[in-house]
This record gives structure tokens, C-alpha cells and sequence, in this order.
């Protein structure tokens, strides 16, 4: 959800009526208010309802303007949120020249495309999030293109939840692919699964290998990130898509033996020792509960 959600008030609101068009009728054309939409308490809350209930879905995307894009909006964005004299009424009727539907007020009233701006700090281009829920059953995009690349002049950002599962997936492949001493090996993924799990709220990808990979393969596992399109700049985390993946982990050998555990218990009561020939000796203390047949 984007922080500025916590802290958004509806100060001013204005509503373009945009007829259904159909390729038949070339009469209809959009009408645009002229003044301000009257704005009560009951509609600030409305509004504020529906904007966080949409834009903090799952279904919203972070998104950045597109350096190369036509469209108009994304420089009235940054113009409006870094300046008080722009006319509130006029900006609106130039972003509303396109792809707004009625709007009916009632509690069944969803938000189907909707961009969510706000400042940024720094200076640095606003912020923004996407969401589309007119993208049907099983879509195969996130949001349609000429909303948010014809209409918004924006493009996807990377989604925090699938750059921590590449993150975490490349190098969970890099660690069994690349370390070959056995001790090292479960070491590092205990290291990657503390590093994706604990309190911080990023990852330092150079910091880590630094702590982590063993300094034979440091380099070449900060290579392999760049090859694999992760790359080594920080990542912001968010383990939604790994979090069943984080909550156990598994030795698996040649032989067909497979141990799992959660990693408490791993913690607690497997060690791993070195044995001849690169091979791994498992140390499992415990009171046995049951022998069967599987």
C-alpha cells in the first residue's frame, strides 16, 4: 500500500460525465463540468473509501512516468503537485478527455482503472500506483496498455513481492548450483533465509554476499545476479509470493533421501557435517515419533 494512503484527504473533487461511446454514434462527446463537484463529509469518506480499498489491493502496481510517452498527464502530475497556481478545473478536463465512465454513488460502486499520484521526496518524480479490475478472468497483463501506457504515461515499476522471489529464487539456485562444500552450502541458505525474513525493510544485495556467500563465489554470485536480471542495487521486500518457501527448509541428496524441517527445528537439532568425496554426513538428534512405510 503506498504510504501516502495513511495521510490522504479529499479536499477537492471533480466529476466528467463520459457517455458510453459506440462506433455507431459519432454525436456523442464527453461533458465536462465547469466548476468544482459539491463535496460534503459523507463524500470525502466515500471517496477516501473507495481509493484505499482499490489502490491498496493486491491488484494495484507500483508505477513510474515513462520518459518517452506522448501523453499529457504525467507532466500535468508533476506540475500540479509541485505548484498552487494550476487550475484544479482545467487540469481535470484535459485528463479527462479519455476512457472515464459513469460514475454512480452507492456502496456497490467499484473503481475499475484508477492512478494514485503523490509527492515524492527528494524532489524526485512523483510516486504513483495503478489498478485495473477490468482485465477479465484470468488476465494475462496487470493493467491494460492503453490505460497506463497511452491514457497515464506511466509504466510498471517492479513489484516489491516478484523482485524478492527472484531475488531469493536465483540465489537459492546460485548456492546449490555453485557451492559444492555441503556445510557452506546449508549455511548460505540459512543465511538467505534470515536475510528475506527478519525486521529490515530492504535488502542490501552487495551487503549480503558480503555476509553470506563465501568469498571464493562472491563475485561470481554478484554476476550471476546482474545475468539473471536481479541485479545488485537494494530491493525493497516484501515475501507475500516465498512466504510458505521461508517457513521450512529441505535437504535433498542423490540418493533419493530427502530431510525436512522447519527451520527451528533445523536450528535446533540437524548438523551438517563434511564427508569424503564432497558428500554430506546429517546429524539428527531427536525422540523419534513414528517409523512407516510411504
Amino acid at each position: 500500500m503506498p504510504p501516502a494512503l495513511s495521510q490522504l484527504t479529499i479536499n477537492r473533487i471533480i466529476i466528467h460525465e463520459v457517455p458510453r461511446h459506440l462506433r455507431s454514434d459519432s454525436e456523442s462527446s464527453p461533458a465536462y463540468s465547469e466548476v468544482e463537484s459539491p463535496l460534503n463529509d459523507e463524500l470525502r469518506v466515500f471517496f477516501k473509501e473507495k481509493i484505499v480499498e482499490t489502490v491498496g489491493s493486491s491488484s494495484a502496481y507500483d508505477v513510474i512516468f515513462d520518459a518517452t510517452t506522448r501523453s499529457p498527464v504525467p507532466q500535468m502530475v508533476r506540475d500540479f503537485l509541485a505548484r498552487s497556481d494550476i487550475n484544479f478545473v482545467e487540469m481535470s478536463k484535459v485528463i479527462a478527455k479519455s476512457y472515464i465512465r459513469d460514475l454512480i454513488l452507492t456502496r456497490k460502486t467499484k473503481l475499475f482503472k484508477i492512478g494514485f499520484f503523490y509527492p515524492s521526496d527528494g524532489g524526485n518524480d512523483p510516486s504513483g500506483a495503478v489498478c485495473d479490475e477490468q482485465r477479465g478472468y484470468m488476465p494475462q497483463i496487470e493493467i491494460a496498455g492503453f490505460f497506463l501506457t497511452d491514457f497515464l504515461g506511466c509504466c510498471l515499476a517492479e513489484d516489491e513481492r516478484i523482485a524478492t522471489k527472484r531475488f531469493f529464487t536465483v540465489t537459492q539456485d546460485f548456492f546449490n548450483a555453485q557451492i559444492e562444500d555441503p556445510v557452506e552450502r546449508t549455511q548460505a541458505l540459512t543465511h538467505l533465509l534470515s536475510e528475506v525474513t527478519n525486521q529490515t525493510t530492504r535488502i542490501n544485495v552487495r551487503e549480503f554476499a558480503r555476509r553470506s556467500v563465501p568469498t571464493q563465489q562472491r563475485q561470481a554470485f554478484l554476476n550471476h545476479l546482474e545475468q539473471e536480471g536481479v541485479g545488485v542495487r537494494e530491493i525493497r521486500k516484501n515475501i507475500e509470493l516465498i512466504d510458505a518457501q521461508t517457513k521450512k527448509m529441505a535437504l535433498e541428496f542423490e540418493n533419493g533421501v530427502t530431510v525436512v524441517g522447519t527451520r527451528e527445528a533445523f536450528r535446533q537439532s540437524v548438523q551438517v557435517e563434511r564427508a569424503r568425496a564432497g558428500a554430506a554426513r546429517v546429524e539428527i538428534t531427536g525422540k523419534l515419533k513414528r517409523v512407516k512405510g510411504k
